[in-house]
């Protein structure tokens, strides 16, 4: 997932759309997502595969600290801000 948009995009979403997040799966690259899952994993059932897909996105706020605080110290700015990269693919 971390191929088809960054981190700070999947913070935005959780499967289902609770707390205040949009909703994954009612969108095409949800179903796109999961067949693509079941390709290269073959014999995962699509109850693993929405698993995996809410883990990630479950911890996606913390990838996404830790990508930007990387890229701080890569910059040399130790000012403490965010920065965000909020680039979609396939949305």
């Amino acid at each position: 997932m971390s191929k088809l948009a960054t981190w700070s995009v999947w913070t935005e979403f959780s499967l289902k759309g609770k707390k205040g997040k949009r909703p994954l799966e009612n969108m095409t690259t949800c179903n796109v997502l999961q067949r693509a899952i079941q390709k290269s994993h073959p014999g995962r059932s699509l109850k693993d595969i929405e698993g995996h897909m809410t883990e990630t996105m479950k911890h996606a706020p913390a990838k996404c600290r830790k990508q930007n605080k990387r890229i701080r110290q890569e910059d040399g700015d130790k000012s403490g801000e965010e920065t965000t990269d909020d680039t979609i693919l396939l949305f």
